[in-house]
């Protein structure tokens, strides 16, 4: 099995500098998969199976983000309602 080694302060800083070039890349590369390594941008790819298997090839399993380069919300569904605070 493999052991995945997340870190937290890494997601945030990677959606944080997702969500600061998302303007340019809606330009340059809607539609395709950002991923996100240390806080920047490390390669675009036009399927998110080519972006985990790069980011999983560069970086190793857990230490990397992927973001949908796409104008529109994340839709969460059911889940995102049942759990938040009201």
């Amino acid at each position: 099995m493999t052991e995945v080694n997340r870190k937290p302060d890494q997601v945030d800083a990677n959606y944080a500098a997702f969500k600061s070039i998302l303007r340019g890349l809606l330009e340059t590369d809607a539609g395709k998969y950002a991923v996100m390594h240390n806080g920047s941008l490390a390669d675009t790819f036009d399927t998110v199976s080519d972006a985990v298997k790069y980011g999983n090839r560069a970086f190793g399993v857990g230490n990397y983000s992927i973001q949908h380069i796409t104008s529109r919300p994340a839709e969460l569904g059911y889940h995102a309602m049942r759990y938040t605070a009201i």
